[in-house]
């Protein structure tokens, strides 16, 4: 859609070879308008961007886990991810899955998202969901660490009395 404005958010240090590349492909087809990088980021700032965001779009073939899946949902913002076991294992239905190296149908998924609040809505209710069901909270997490340390600590030295 040619009279949809948008602009896409990158965490990449403006130096980067990679984001140099990747902006001037952007130059050559005449949207760079519609990038830019915000370089390195600390926590507070990041999460000032997840919170002024319309959404989250994470295209990716290289992860295997990442923590904007969670970060989406705690910012309460809809979530756009590539179409892979991993992510759909991690994100459930609190996302959008697109094939990431089909940039037609990815346009189209993200219009879609766009223009449909009850479909934003429906996927930060998820979102939130699955973030209670399957990510612990920080103090969840520390305390499964401690009993993983005290279960193997005493496994430990139940081993050395037997030996």
């Amino acid at each position: 859609d040619p009279n949809f404005a948008f602009e896409f958010l990158f965490t990449l240090d403006a130096g980067l070879s990679n984001w140099r590349s990747m902006y001037q492909d952007a130059v050559r087809l005449g949207v760079e308008k519609n990038i830019s990088t915000l370089g390195n980021l600390t926590l507070p700032e990041l999460a000032a961007h997840y919170e002024s965001s319309s959404a989250v779009f994470l295209p990716t073939i290289r992860e295997a886990s990442t923590a904007v899946y969670p970060e989406s949902f705690l910012a309460m913002r809809p979530l756009v991810t590539s179409d892979f076991d991993f992510a759909r294992e991690l994100c459930g239905d609190a996302a959008l899955y697109v094939p990431p190296t089909d940039a037609a149908a990815i346009a189209d998924i993200l219009l879609t998202l766009a223009g449909d609040v009850k479909l934003q809505a429906k996927l930060v209710a998820k979102g939130e969901a699955r973030l209670k069901e399957y990510y612990p909270t920080a103090e969840a997490k520390f305390q499964q660490q401690m009993q993983l340390i005290l279960t193997i600590a005493a496994n430990s030295v139940l081993q050395r009395r037997a030996a």
